[in-house]
C-alpha cells in the first residue's frame, strides 16, 4: 500500500508543478522583449563642410605608399574644387571608426568590408567606386588569392592546409582575409581550429614575401597584388603556386567570388552638395591625369553594389554583424510553438 503524502510533500510538489505551467506560459505566449531597431535616414541640416577637407584613406601597404598614391588625387580635387582644400590622411585599420566617429575626417576610402562597417554604424554615403587598373585591365570588381610558394610541394588543395601556418593582412582586411576565410567556410573548413596558426601582417607585399620565404606555409591577398609585385620586379611568377583558381573572365589570378571595389563615402556631417561636387569631380578623372597614374587607377565611376558585402559579412558574423542570427532560446520556443 502506497504511503500517502504529507502535507509538506503535497506543498512542494504544488509548488513545483505551479512553477513549471508558470515558466510554459511565459515560454509559450510572452514574446521576448527585442532590442529596439534603430533608423539612421534623417534628414540632417546639421551639415559642416570645413574649409580644409580630410580624406581619410586606409594604408594597406604603409604610410608613404598612401600618400604617394593619393596626395595627387587631393591635388586634383584642389584645382577643380577651389572652394575647399583637399589633405590625405593615412589611416591604419584600427583607427578608421574611431576618425570616423570623431569627425576628424570628412571622406573616407576604405576597402568594402569597412565601408559597410562604417555605412552601418556610422551613416556613411558611399558616393564613388574606384575603377582599377592593373597591367592594363580595368575593374571595378576585386577578389583574393589563395597561395602557397611553388615548391611547397604538400600543400596543393584547400585540404592540404590543415595544421599549416597562414598569413593574412588584417582581421578587417576584406580582400586580405574575410573573403578567403568565407572561401574556407564555404569546403568546411575553420581556419581557426584547422590550422595551425593565423598571422596578420599589416600589409599585402608582407604576406606574399613571407609566403615566399617560408615563414607562412600559404597565404592570402587581395587580387592584383602578386600582379603588381611581379610587374615590380619584386617576385616572380613561378614563385607562387595558386591553391585555386576561380574560372572567370575576370582578367587577374584569383580564388574567391568577386566583389565591388573600394568606394569613397562622404562623412554624415558632410553635405550633400558638397558631396556630389567631389563625386563629379572624380567621375570626370581620366587615367592620363596625373591622381589617376600615381594611384594606379582608371577613375572613378558610379556607386557599386555592396549587398554581396553585407551578405558574407553576415554569413561569418563580424563587424558589424557579430550577433547576426543569434535567438535566445525563449524566442526559440516562442516562435515555433505548436498553437
Amino acid at each position: 500500500m502506497k504511503k500517502k503524502l504529507s502535507l509538506l510533500e503535497i506543498f512542494f510538489y504544488g509548488l513545483l508543478f505551479g512553477v513549471f505551467v508558470t515558466a510554459m506560459v511565459f515560454l509559450f505566449t510572452i514574446k521576448e522583449e527585442g532590442e529596439e531597431t534603430v533608423y539612421y535616414h534623417e534628414y540632417n541640416t546639421q551639415t559642416n563642410d570645413p574649409s580644409i577637407i580630410r580624406i581619410g584613406v586606409l594604408a594597406t601597404r604603409g604610410v608613404t605608399d598612401a600618400n604617394a598614391r593619393w596626395d595627387e588625387t587631393a591635388e586634383y580635387l584642389n584645382v577643380l574644387i577651389p572652394s575647399h582644400t583637399f589633405v590625405i590622411v593615412p589611416l591604419g585599420f584600427d583607427e578608421v571608426n574611431e576618425k570616423v566617429e570623431n569627425e576628424e575626417v570628412d571622406f573616407i576610402l576604405v576597402n568594402s568590408a569597412v565601408y559597410v562597417d562604417l555605412e552601418v554604424n556610422n551613416n556613411v554615403s558611399r558616393i564613388v567606386t574606384l575603377n582599377n587598373l592593373v597591367l592594363g585591365e580595368e575593374t571595378t570588381s576585386y577578389g583574393s588569392v589563395i597561395f602557397t610558394k611553388s615548391d611547397q610541394t604538400d600543400i596543393n588543395s584547400y585540404a592540404d592546409l590543415k595544421d599549416a601556418t597562414f598569413g593574412a593582412v588584417a582581421s578587417t582586411s576584406f580582400g586580405g582575409w574575410q573573403m578567403a576565410q568565407k572561401e574556407f567556410a564555404d569546403y568546411n573548413i575553420n581556419p581557426f581550429k584547422d590550422f595551425e596558426s593565423i598571422e596578420f601582417a599589416e600589409t599585402d607585399d608582407n604576406v606574399v614575401l613571407r609566403v615566399i620565404n617560408g615563414v607562412y606555409d600559404a597565404g592570402t591577398v587581395r587580387t592584383g597584388t602578386i600582379e603588381r609585385m611581379v610587374e615590380a620586379g619584386q617576385i616572380s611568377l613561378s614563385d607562387i603556386k595558386i591553391l585555386r583558381t576561380k574560372s572567370s573572365n575576370f582578367p587577374l589570378m584569383v580564388s574567391t567570388q568577386l566583389y565591388p571595389e573600394w568606394p569613397i563615402a562622404k562623412a554624415s556631417h558632410i553635405s550633400e552638395t558638397l558631396g556630389q561636387e567631389v563625386a563629379n569631380a572624380l567621375m570626370q578623372m581620366d587615367e592620363t591625369d596625373q591622381a589617376a597614374i600615381d594611384s594606379s587607377i582608371a577613375g572613378w565611376t558610379i556607386p557599386q553594389n555592396y549587398e554581396d558585402v553585407h551578405t558574407t559579412l553576415q554569413s561569418l558574423r563580424v563587424d558589424p554583424y557579430e550577433e547576426f542570427g543569434n535567438v535566445s532560446f525563449h524566442d526559440s520556443i516562442f516562435h515555433n510553438r505548436v498553437f
